[in-house]
C-alpha cells in the first residue's frame, strides 16, 4: 500500500474490530447525516395515511345465522302422520353443502333483485341493465355482492354464519337478513317441488297423451286438406266446384250460341248481296248511322247538281267522289263489325271448352274424395279416442295435485342481523401503528440507500475504509465555527488574529499529524488535492502560518504557478520572484517575501508564466529544495492538483511528506482514489487525507469517530 507513517494501519485495524451487530452509533450517524432522506419518506407515509383516513369510506359489518335442523323422511306428509315421520340428522357434508348454496350466485342474485341494490351508490354502476326475466344467477350484481358477503360454518355445529359488509350500516343488516330469508325461500320451493314428485308420472303421461291427441287432430286436418275433404255448408270443396262449373257451362253455352247466331246472320246477309248493312249489329252502330246520313245528303246534292249543271261540272264530279268515299267507309265499317262478331264467337267457344275441361277434372277430384273418405273415417276415430284418453288422465292429474300438503324447510333463522353502530374499517389504531413502523422502515431504508449511493467523501469512515488511507483531520468552514456570526477577515488572517479559535486548533491538529518523532532536519511537506477548488491553497497558507507561529523557520512555496493562489493572497501585484528564481535570474534570498503577520517567508509569483516553458524540471526542483533546506526548518509546497499536472507527482515524490486534501461532501471518491493511485505509482510518503471546508455543526452528525462528534461538549475550550 502507500507509504503511510505513524501507525495508521494499526489504528485502522483497531477500528475494524467490531461486533456481529451493527454499530448503533454508526446507524444514528447515518440517520443524522441523511436526515432529509429519513424524514421525507416518513412525512410522505404520514401524509398518505392521513389522506387515506380522511378519504376512506367507512365500512360496516352485520351478521346473521341459520340453523340446519333434522329433516323428515316423508316428502309428503299430513298433519296426522307428520309427528310419526322419522328424523334424520344432517351430516357434515350436508351442512357444508348448504353453506355453499347460501353463498351461491343464485341466492346472491335473488337478494340483489329483492333489495333493489342497483339503487344504492355502491352497487349502482354494476347493476345497470338487468332483465328480471333472466335467471337470478345471471344478475350482474351477484359477483360484486358475494365479494361483500362471507358465509361460513361455525366450527362443527349446524350453525351457518352470514356476514355482510357495506358502506351503509342499515344495508349491511338488510343484506345479511335477506340472504337468510332467500335461502329459506329457496329451500321451501325445493321442498314444494319434492312433494310433487308423486304426481310427476301422471303429469309426464298427461303431457304425452296431450301431444298424441294434438298429433291425431293435426293428422286428421292434414289428411282432410291433402285430399280436398275440407267442407263448407255440408259439401266438400270438390262438390261445390262441380256444381259451380255446371252453372257456368250452361251460361257459356248460351252465350256461345247467341254470338254464333249473330255471326251466321251477318254472313248470310253478305251472301245474299245485302252487304251486311241490314244486320242487327250494323243497324245498332252509331258510326254506320252517321255515315248513312252523310250518304243520303251527298246523293241529294249530287242529284240536284247533276240536274242543274250536268255530269261534267266540277262540283258534280267532286260531290260524286265524296259520295263514293262515304260508301267505301260504310263498307269498311261493316267489314270491321263482321270481324268483331267472328272474334266474339271464337272467344265464347274457347271459354266453353275451358269450363268443360275444368268440369272433367272436378269430376275426377270428386271421385278421388269419395275414395279418401274411408281413411278420413279412420283418422276421426283415432282422434276421438286420443281425446277421450287425454280427458281421463287430466281428471286423474287434478286429483293428484289436490293431495299436495304442507312443506318443511328443515332450517330456521338462528340470529337476526342488527344494524351496526361503529364501522370496522378503516381500523384507525392499526393503520396508525402500521404507518408509523412503515414510515420508520422506509425512512431508514432511504437514508441507508442515499448514504450508500453518495459518491463523495463525507466521513472519517469514507477516508479509512473506502480510500484506505490515514485520516489526517478536518479543516472546518470558518463560518461554521463562529456560531452564526460573520467573519470579518479571511481564513488565513483569522487564524493569526484568533489563535485560540476552533479554526486555528484544526491546523494545529494537522501540524501534529505531519510532525513525527524522528524529524531531525528540515521537513518538506507537499500539500495537494485530486481536483481544483478543494481548499488546497488556503490549507497550505494556514498550515504554513501555524508552523511559523511555533518559531520554526518556515517557507511557503507556491508551486501551482498556473493558479497562483498563494501569491495573489500574500504578495503584492506584479511579483515575479519565483519565476526569476526558477529561471536562474535571481538568487533565493532576493526573491523571498516576508509575511508581516507571522514572519513566514513566501516564495511565489503573481505573474503568469510563459506557457511554453517547463519551470519545474527535476534539476530546478532539486536545486530549489536544496537551497530551502539550508535556510528553513519547514518547507510547505502548495502544488497543483494531482490529476491536472504530472509535475505535481514529481514534487510530491521529492517531498518528505504529502498531505492530500479533499473538499467535504464535494470531492468524488473515484477522483481521489485515482489521485492516490498516481501518488502510489510515484512512491510518495502520504501522511494522510484531510477534509476541507467542513461544516462543523453538520459534521457532528457524522458520528463520534471525529472530534467534531463532540462539538457541543468542547465548544467551551475555544474563543472565536
Amino acid at each position: 500500500m502507500l507509504q503511510v507513517a505513524g501507525g495508521a494501519g494499526d489504528m485502522a485495524e483497531r477500528r475494524e474490530v467490531s461486533g456481529m451487530l451493527p454499530d448503533p452509533a454508526a446507524i444514528w450517524a447515518v440517520l443524522r447525516r441523511r436526515w432529509l432522506a429519513f424524514v421525507l419518506p416518513i412525512a410522505m407515509v404520514a401524509t398518505a395515511t392521513a389522506a387515506y383516513l380522511l378519504l376512506a369510506t367507512p365500512l360496516y359489518r352485520a351478521a346473521a345465522s341459520l340453523v340446519i335442523e333434522p329433516r323428515r323422511i316423508d316428502m309428503v306428509t299430513t298433519s296426522a302422520n307428520m309427528a310419526a315421520a322419522p328424523l334424520v340428522q344432517p351430516g357434515t357434508d350436508e351442512v357444508d353443502t348448504e353453506a355453499q348454496i347460501i353463498g351461491s350466485a343464485s341466492i346472491a342474485g335473488r337478494v340483489a333483485a329483492s333489495l333493489h341494490l342497483d339503487r344504492y351508490p355502491e352497487y349502482a354502476l354494476a347493476g345497470a341493465g338487468f332483465d328480471p326475466a333472466q335467471p337470478a344467477s345471471t344478475h350482474p350484481l351477484a359477483p360484486l355482492l358475494l365479494r361483500h358477503v362471507a358465509v361460513r360454518r361455525e366450527g362443527l355445529t349446524y350453525v351457518i354464519a352470514i356476514t355482510a359488509t357495506s358502506r351503509d350500516p342499515l344495508l349491511a343488516a338488510r343484506i345479511a337478513n335477506e340472504f337468510a330469508r332467500q335461502y329459506l325461500l329457496d329451500r321451501e320451493q325445493a321442498k314444494l317441488a319434492a312433494t310433487r314428485h308423486t304426481g310427476r308420472f301422471l303429469t309426464g303421461r298427461l303431457d304425452q297423451l296431450r301431444q298424441e291427441a294434438v298429433a291425431a287432430d293435426e293428422a286428421l286436418k292434414r289428411y282432410t286438406i291433402a285430399h280436398g275433404l275440407v267442407s263448407a255448408e255440408g259439401a266438400t270443396m270438390a262438390e261445390q266446384e262441380v256444381s259451380q262449373l255446371n252453372a257456368e257451362i250452361a251460361k257459356a253455352r248460351a252465350d256461345h250460341a247467341e254470338k254464333a247466331g249473330r255471326l251466321a246472320a251477318a254472313r248470310a246477309q253478305i251472301g245474299r248481296g245485302g252487304g251486311g248493312a241490314d244486320t242487327q249489329t250494323a243497324l245498332e252502330s252509331a258510326t254506320i248511322s252517321d255515315l248513312r246520313g252523310k250518304e243520303a245528303d251527298a246523293s241529294r246534292r249530287l242529284a240536284d247538281l247533276t240536274s242543274r249543271y250536268g255530269d261534267l261540272h266540277p262540283e258534280v264530279v267532286r260531290t260524286r267522289q265524296e259520295l263514293a268515299d262515304i260508301r267505301q267507309q260504310i263498307a269498311g265499317e261493316i267489314a270491321r263489325i263482321t270481324s268483331s262478331l267472328q272474334a266474339e264467337a271464337s272467344i265464347a267457344a274457347s271459354r266453353l271448352a275451358s269450363l268443360e275441361a275444368s268440369q272433367g277434372r272436378a269430376a275426377g277430384s270428386l271421385a278421388a274424395n269419395n275414395a279418401a273418405q274411408v281413411g278420413l273415417l279412420e283418422l276421426q276415430r283415432r282422434a276421438e279416442g286420443s281425446g277421450a284418453i287425454y280427458q281421463a288422465y287430466l281428471a286423474r292429474s287434478k286429483e293428484t295435485i289436490s293431495r299436495e300438503g304442507l312443506t318443511d324447510t328443515d332450517a330456521r333463522i338462528g340470529t337476526v342481523a342488527r344494524v351496526p353502530r361503529l364501522p370496522f374499517s378503516p381500523d384507525v389504531p392499526l393503520i396508525v401503528v402500521a404507518a408509523l413502523f412503515g414510515g420508520l422502515l422506509a425512512g431508514a431504508a432511504c437514508a441507508a440507500l442515499a448514504d450508500h449511493l453518495d459518491g463523495t467523501i463525507g466521513t472519517r469512515r469514507d477516508v479509512e475504509r473506502r480510500l484506505r488511507v490515514r485520516y489526517a483531520g478536518t479543516v472546518p468552514e470558518l463560518r461554521s465555527t463562529l456560531g452564526g456570526a460573520r467573519a470579518d477577515a479571511t481564513p488565513q488572517d483569522y487564524l493569526v488574529g484568533q489563535p485560540a479559535s476552533q479554526f486555528a486548533e484544526a491546523f494545529r491538529g494537522l501540524r501534529t499529524v505531519l510532525a513525527t518523532r524522528d524529524d531531525t532536519g528540515t521537513r518538506v511537506i507537499a500539500i495537494t488535492s485530486a481536483l481544483p477548488r478543494e481548499g488546497k491553497s488556503t490549507t497550505a497558507i494556514c498550515l504554513a502560518r501555524s508552523f511559523a507561529a511555533t518559531q520554526q523557520r518556515t517557507v511557503l512555496v507556491d508551486c501551482d504557478i498556473r493558479r497562483r493562489s498563494v501569491g495573489e493572497a500574500l504578495l503584492a501585484p506584479q511579483s515575479d520572484g519565483l519565476l526569476r528564481y526558477l529561471a536562474g535570474a535571481a538568487s533565493l534570498d532576493t526573491v523571498l517575501a516576508d509575511d508581516p503577520l507571522t514572519g513566514l517567508r513566501v516564495l511565489a509569483s503573481t505573474v503568469t508564466p510563459d506557457p511554453g516553458r517547463d519551470l519545474f524540471t527535476a534539476a530546478t526542483v532539486e536545486r530549489m529544495l536544496a537551497d530551502l533546506r539550508e535556510r528553513f526548518d519547514v518547507v510547505i509546497l502548495d502544488t497543483a492538483p494531482v490529476l491536472a499536472l504530472a509535475e505535481t507527482r514529481e514534487l510530491a515524490a521529492a517531498a518528505d511528506a504529502v498531505l492530500m486534501v479533499a473538499r467535504w461532501r464535494t470531492s468524488a471518491v473515484q477522483a481521489v482514489d485515482t489521485a492516490i493511485d498516481l501518488l502510489l505509482a510515484a512512491k510518495v510518503t502520504l501522511r494522510g487525507l484531510a477534509l476541507t471546508r467542513v461544516d462543523a455543526r453538520r459534521f457532528a452528525g457524522s458520528g463520534v469517530e471525529d472530534v467534531y462528534g463532540y462539538h457541543r461538549q468542547l465548544i467551551g475550550y475555544y474563543r472565536n
